[in-house]
Order: structure tokens, then C-alpha cells, then sequence
């Protein structure tokens, strides 16, 4: 079945991963793959909900692999874990991808996580007309609202690694926010043409920062969450993030 190898190519899995997450054994997988096995609506819901998508490839939304992903790998994290979140650590562990509550690819948890949530599909998430992450950060700061910014600049901010064409950020009220922007609901279209803000949900805004000339931004670990949650050369952006990160681990 195409599907769930193209899917699972997509997350990086290995057949035996893809078999722990789904909780099923790795032959049924294979046999899936190879066509010697036609798979049930329930069973292909169960395998590809276990990657974080529907059946019919779009993604799930499902902010709770965010907070699993923060609880693991954020040291300043105070949210806790459970419900959702704790159904996702489950399915790493029974894949090995975390061990003893250790995350032995950060990377790829991270990418799996951003997979499940995509920026554009996050509850409550409004496009308006493009502005720059300077222009929207100042605007709100300056109507007293409480935002993080995140995506293409917030990654460059970590480690320079392209252009921002899509200026996203978190938002206390997105209602306000929109008044304070002076914008207006932008119409379908590709990233570069419009800005998006996200309504707070307990989870994007914990941990933000404030940079040294006034700016807010997301945590780190958001950021790169939802860099590989976002559009065009943002995974790659995340994946330059990291790469910055390794290096200065391994040079510490």
C-alpha cells in the first residue's frame, strides 16, 4: 500500500518503528508495503494515525505531541504531562525512539511532532495580510498585547539560514491583535502572501523570551517544533537549527 510507505518515508520511520507505534507487529507492515496484505479502514486508520495523520493525509492537529515533545526535551517545561500527550510518549517508547524517559533522536521527535501540528492547521490560527515580523512585533508591543513570534525568523534568530517569507506568531487575542495589526482576513494563498497569528493555548507561549532590542519570542524548542510544522524551507531551517546545536554541544 503506497500510502503508508510514501508516509512513512516522510517521518523517517523504519518499518519496525512504524510497527511499535502502531502497536502492531512488523510483518503486518511489510506485508502492507509489498502489497501481500490489503489493510482494513480500521487498520490503516490505526497506522496512519500513529504517524499523526488521517487517512486521507492530512494532518491530525494534534497540539498534545507538541507537549509531549516539550516535556521531554524542554528543561524549563512546567506543564506536566498526560491525556493525549502521554499516549504519544507511549507510542516513541514502544518504537525505542525514547528510552527510560530519554529522547534518543531529538530530531526526529521533534519532525514527528511539527508533522502532527502543522502551523497552518493549529486551532484558531487566522491569516492576515502580510506583514513583517518587525512591523507585527512592534505594532502589538506598542498595543500592550502579549505575542511570541515563531517561524522563518524565529529561526533565523537561532542560526541564519534563509530568507522569512512567512511571518507567524502567537497571540494572547488574536481579535485584538488583528484590531492593534490594522489587517484584515488574507485570502487563501501561498505563505509569502500573508502573515499568520496563533491564539495562546497554554503550550506555544510557555517559555517565550524577550530579545534584547524589545522582541518576544517562542522557546527554542517551539521554534524548532514548528519549523519542521511549517511550510516551503522551513524543515530545512530546523534541520540547519539543530545542526547549529549538535555542533555547539559537541564543541562544549
Amino acid at each position: 500500500m503506497n500510502v503508508i510507505a510514501e508516509t512513512r518515508a516522510l517521518t523517517g520511520l523504519t518499518r519496525s518503528e512504524l510497527a511499535a507505534l502502531a502497536d502492531i507487529p512488523p510483518s503486518t507492515i511489510t506485508r502492507i508495503e509489498t502489497g501481500a496484505m490489503t489493510p482494513t479502514v480500521t487498520m490503516m486508520e490505526r497506522i496512519v494515525g500513529a504517524m499523526g495523520y488521517r487517512t486521507t493525509l492530512e494532518a491530525v492537529g494534534d497540539s498534545s505531541a507538541i507537549a509531549a515533545v516539550r516535556s521531554l526535551l524542554d528543561p524549563n517545561w512546567r506543564g506536566g504531562v498526560c491525556g493525549a500527550a502521554t499516549t504519544w510518549i507511549e507510542r516513541w517508547s514502544r518504537a525505542r525512539l525514547v528510552s527510560n524517559g530519554a529522547v534518543n533522536d531529538p530530531r526526529q521527535i521533534c519532525l514527528l511532532a511539527g508533522l502532527s501540528a502543522p502551523l497552518a492547521a493549529r486551532q484558531g490560527a487566522v491569516r492576515v495580510d502580510a506583514l513583517t515580523w518587525r512591523i507585527l512585533g512592534t505594532k502589538l508591543g506598542n498595543a500592550g498585547i502579549s505575542y511570541a513570534l515563531t517561524g522563518s525568523a524565529a529561526l533565523n534568530r537561532l542560526a541564519m539560514s534563509g530568507s522569512e517569507p512567512w511571518t507567524v506568531a502567537y497571540v494572547a487575542d488574536a481579535a485584538a491583535a488583528m484590531k492593534a495589526l490594522g489587517t484584515r482576513y488574507a485570502p487563501n494563498s501561498y505563505p509569502g502572501g500573508y502573515a499568520t497569528i496563533i491564539p495562546f493555548d497554554g503550550l506555544c507561549e510557555v517559555g517565550r523570551q524577550q530579545s534584547e532590542d524589545g522582541f518576544w519570542w517562542a522557546a527554542p524548542i517551539q521554534v524548532v517544533i514548528d519549523g519542521y510544522a511549517g511550510l516551503d524551507r522551513m524543515p530545512d531551517q530546523a534541520d540547519i537549527v539543530c545542526d547549529a546545536f549538535d555542533a555547539a554541544v559537541a564543541a562544549s
